[in-house]
C-alpha cells in the first residue's frame, strides 16, 4: 500500500486543473474565439460541451458526432454551441491544446532544479497520476481524435518528445553525469521511452485495469518498479502486484 504522500487522492487534491478549473484554463486560452459574452455562462457551456463530446465520442466515435447531435444531447442551442466553438475541428483543437499545455507545465515543473535531488520515480508516479486526473481528455486526444487530419499530430509529437527529454534530464540530475556523457546512452533513451509507454498504457487500458481490481496506486507502483528494474539493466526482476500479474497485456518488458 502506498503511503499518504504517494496516494492518488493526495495528488488529486493538489492538482491545479481539477474539476471546473480545467474549463477556466480552456476559456482563458481561447477567449478571443469565444463569442459568449458572459464568462460564467461560457464556462458552464464549455463544461457541458466537452463532457457530452467525450461521452458521444466514446459511444459513437468523434468522427460520427455532429454539432447538431451535440446540441441535442447537451441541451445547448446550436447557436450557443457556435458561440463557444467555431467548428467541430476547433473543439478538438481546444482539447488538444489544453492537454498539451498541462503536459508541458507538468514536465517543466518536474525538472526545475530544487534543493533536494529530483526524483525520476516521483516523476513517473506523478505522470501516471496526471494521466488519471485528465483521463477523459487524454483518451479523447489519443484515441478519439488521433487520426483526425490537422488536429493533434504536432501536439502528440511535442508531448512525447518533452516527456522523453524530461525523463532524460531527471536521469542526469540523479546520476550526476553531464549531458554529453549521458546524451548518447541508448539504454537511457530506452528507459525514457519505457516510461512514456507505461503512462500511455494506463490511458489505453484503464477500464480493463479497474475492472480487474488494479487501482491507480497499484499501477503507479508497478510503473515505478518496472522503470527501476530497467535502470538496473534489467538485472532485478519485476514483482507485479497480484492483480496486475493476471493481466497479460501489462507485460511490457
Amino acid at each position: 500500500m502506498a503511503g499518504d504522500t504517494q496516494r492518488y487522492s493526495s495528488y488529486r487534491d493538489q492538482f491545479l486543473y481539477s474539476g471546473e478549473r480545467i474549463y477556466e484554463l480552456i476559456y482563458e486560452r481561447n477567449k478571443q474565439h469565444i463569442r459568449t459574452k458572459r464568462r460564467a455562462v461560457a464556462l458552464v457551456n464549455l463544461q457541458r460541451i466537452f463532457e457530452h463530446t467525450f461521452a458521444i465520442s466514446k459511444r459513437d466515435g468523434f468522427k460520427e458526432m455532429s454539432l447538431r447531435q451535440l446540441s441535442h444531447e447537451s441541451g445547448i442551442s446550436i447557436g450557443g454551441i457556435y458561440a463557444c466553438i467555431e467548428s467541430k475541428q476547433a473543439l478538438a483543437q481546444m482539447a488538444c491544446d489544453c492537454v498539451t499545455f498541462i503536459g508541458v507545465q507538468h514536465m517543466q515543473m518536474a525538472v526545475v532544479p530544487r534543493r533536494q535531488a529530483a526524483s525520476l520515480q516521483t516523476f513517473v508516479r506523478s505522470s501516471v497520476y496526471l494521466a488519471e486526473a485528465i483521463y477523459e481528455w487524454l483518451r479523447f486526444m489519443f484515441v478519439d481524435v488521433r487520426s483526425l487530419d490537422g488536429v493533434n499530430a504536432n501536439q502528440l509529437a511535442c508531448l512525447s518528445d518533452l516527456f522523453v527529454s524530461g525523463v532524460g534530464r531527471l536521469q542526469l540530475l540523479e546520476s550526476g553525469r553531464s549531458v554529453d556523457e549521458a546524451g548518447a546512452a541508448y539504454a537511457r533513451q530506452l528507459e525514457a521511452r519505457l516510461a512514456l509507454l507505461l503512462v500511455g498504457d494506463w490511458v489505453q487500458q484503464r477500464d480493463d485495469f479497474l475492472h480487474r481490481g488494479i487501482s491507480i496506486e497499484d499501477y503507479a507502483d508497478y510503473a515505478v518498479q518496472t522503470l527501476v528494474s530497467a535502470s538496473r539493466d534489467y538485472q532485478t526482476p519485476v514483482t507485479k502486484p497480484p492483480a496486475v500479474e493476471a493481466l497479460t497485456g501489462i507485460d511490457v518488458l
